[in-house]
């Protein structure tokens, strides 16, 4: 940072880098908490080399693109860096198969007779990246992380077993996917996919019988 660049910055003026700011328009998903190594990045336009230890974070676009940044997550400070030592795994998939990004389509993934023995089963969800009100769909395993233009989480849904537990257990799924995705639970309901253990108590034979179900199991 230049001599007049730290002045304006104890000003409270904000600086703009119109490159960093066209990347933040076309980006759908950032990793962040990234820690340089030894030698692995170089800043751009400066033949100089980032030193080992410092946060840096990811930017991926809509056209499946990838930019570095320095900072743990995106800010004021973030700097464009490079690295110098070998393509990452993204850039030399996207090199081979020079496609465009993949556009996602939702499916039911009914769950298995080996599922209902295990009683729990792997759900997977993507929702629109850009788009912050978009509705999340449930996807199949292989579609997971398959394209840049989605935001992804999987949970563990409990579908055979006592019926309160199986809502506990399910409910703490939905909340830690809220963290991710707010809107899934208009997606995750109570007791989909659930079956009634084939051993029922006295109770919930009447209940079952007289196509009552009980509020307390």
């Amino acid at each position: 940072m230049t001599l007049q660049e730290l002045i304006d910055k104890r000003k409270g003026k904000k600086y703009s880098n119109s490159t960093i700011e066209s990347i933040n328009m076309k980006t759908t998903r950032i990793v962040t908490d990234k820690i340089t190594g030894k030698k692995d990045f170089k800043y751009y336009g400066k033949d100089v080399y980032v030193k080992e230890g410092v946060p840096y974070h990811i930017h991926y676009t809509k056209s499946l693109e990838e930019y570095f940044m320095t900072e743990s997550q995106h800010g004021e400070l973030s700097k464009l860096i490079y690295p110098t030592k070998k393509d990452t795994d993204f850039s030399y998939y996207n090199g081979l198969n020079k496609q465009s990004p993949m556009i996602l389509k939702g499916t039911f993934v009914l769950p298995t007779e080996d599922d209902y023995k295990k009683s729990v089963y792997e759900r997977f969800f993507a929702k629109k990246a850009n788009e912050l009100k978009s509705t999340p769909f449930e996807i199949s395993s292989d579609q997971f992380d398959s394209s840049p233009l989605y935001i992804y989480v999987s949970v563990i849904w409990r579908i055979r077993g006592n019926k309160i537990k199986v809502k506990e257990f399910n409910d703490l799924q939905i909340e830690k996917a809220r963290k991710v995705m707010p809107n899934i639970r208009n997606v995750l309901k109570d007791y989909q996919f659930f079956r009634f253990d084939e051993i029922l108590d006295a109770k919930e034979i009447v209940q079952k019988k007289l196509g009552i179900q009980g509020t307390e199991y």
